[in-house]
């Protein structure tokens, strides 16, 4: 029988996935980390911006920074009652958001929900979370050569976001069906 050692380790460098051209774009006021996530950082570019995104979706966003980490906490969607905005704004440290404008554009004038456009900004943000506290994950495949015992590679692959790898997309990405064979899984 073949055995297989697949190593999962962190990803040293990975690539922020604000650098995706993702749907929202996100504001965050100035952050104490130097981290740039927020795609929008001023104050005067929020004003600028809100003529935009108005009847769009709208995520605001609890942003908790302690020593080492960054936490964003979705937080649930306010009505536009203020027509100036000042409360909305002080209330929330931050914003994902999506205007009509660019709806229409990616999925046709009026026919886009209300609904999945908000599923798809929560999951930008549980991803940029996942970045943000360093669970990328990369893999390392090796193939047990028996004459000598030692290892053989033959494959590795990284940018999985989440912990387990049964769910993060690595096992579909293997280049060996998981199910035929055993697999010895070691974290770095």
């Amino acid at each position: 029988m073949r055995e297989f050692r697949l190593t999962v380790e962190r990803e040293e460098d990975p690539i922020s996935p604000r650098d995706w051209n993702p749907l929202g774009t996100l504001y965050i006021q100035k952050l104490r980390h130097h981290v740039d996530i927020s795609d929008n950082n001023s104050r005067r570019q929020y004003w600028e911006d809100r003529e935009e995104w108005s009847g769009g979706v709208m995520i605001p966003l609890e942003v908790i920074e302690d020593r080492s980490s960054i936490t964003l906490n979705p937080q649930s969607v306010p009505e536009f009652d203020d027509p100036e905005g000042e409360e909305i704004f002080d209330s929330f440290a931050g914003f994902i958001y999506v205007s009509v404008e660019t709806l229409d554009k990616e999925y046709g004038a009026g026919k886009w929900d209300r609904e999945k456009v908000e599923e798809i900004l929560l999951q930008e943000i549980q991803v940029l979370q996942q970045w943000l506290d360093g669970e990328v994950y990369c893999y390392t495949l090796e193939e047990r050569e028996t004459e000598d015992d030692d290892w053989k590679f033959l494959d590795s692959c990284g940018g999985f976001y989440g912990d387990n790898w049964h769910t993060n997309g690595m096992r579909e990405c293997l280049p060996i069906d998981t199910g035929s064979v055993e697999i010895e899984v070691c974290y770095g």
